[in-house]
């Protein structure tokens, strides 16, 4: 088994009743009324992946003061991912915990880091075989290291990109990321990615 499988997500706080969303196996869809917590759900789970440094900021939200996402790792097993709701580091757990688990847990760094290996990044890429690999950013062979936040727009799909026209590669709209669009789509469907090209500087930088 290749991949990242969501468990589930619970929110827990002093004096208040755990919020909790359940995943089942393969594709999750989370629908409902407008005002129901949709968005907030989806920005939740890219909090907790680590690929966004903060939670949307609401009324019932406060009651809260620390997240947990259950996932199982490829061929690792389960584990669960523990951040106050405030933001920072995260810790993760062996085993799926929705609070108070055993064990002292593995303290990963929020940010991406090409250099490291304690973040939270590098531990969900290196899951999934994707981990130290680039991306070609434009015609100069500027590359940027792959990130979940990077990854994140394929992996927690908003309702508008599922209705865009553009289709699924080019989900920034933007016509200067096209390029870097294309090359990291590629590198999903292909599992090869852009180290061995050559960054060449550009006249003014000369």
């Amino acid at each position: 088994m290749i991949g990242i499988r969501l468990r589930h997500l619970v929110f827990t706080g002093p004096n208040v009743e755990p919020a909790e969303l359940e995943f089942g196996d393969g594709l999750n869809i989370v629908y409902g009324a407008s005002n129901t917590g949709k968005s907030f759900a989806s920005k939740a789970i890219l909090f907790m992946l680590g690929a966004s440094t903060s939670l949307p900021e609401t009324e019932e939200i406060t009651a809260y003061d620390g997240a947990w996402l259950g996932i199982t790792l490829a061929n690792q097993g389960d584990f669960t991912l523990y951040r106050a709701t405030r933001g920072g580091h995260l810790r993760l757990y062996a085993g799926l915990s929705k609070g108070s688990p055993s064990g002292k847990g593995e303290v990963l760094r929020e940010k991406h880091d090409h250099e490291r290996t304690d973040t939270v990044s590098h531990r969900l890429l290196d899951a999934i075989g994707l981990a130290n690999k680039w991306v070609v950013r434009d015609g100069n062979g500027k590359k940027d290291s792959l990130s979940i936040r990077l990854l994140s727009k394929y992996a927690v799909v908003a309702e508008q990109d599922i209705m865009s026209e553009t289709g699924p590669v080019y989900l920034s709209g933007n016509p200067q990321e096209r390029s870097f669009e294309q090359n990291l789509f590629k590198l999903l469907l292909t599992g090869t990615d852009d180290s061995a090209v050559v960054t060449v500087q550009k006249e003014t930088e000369r």
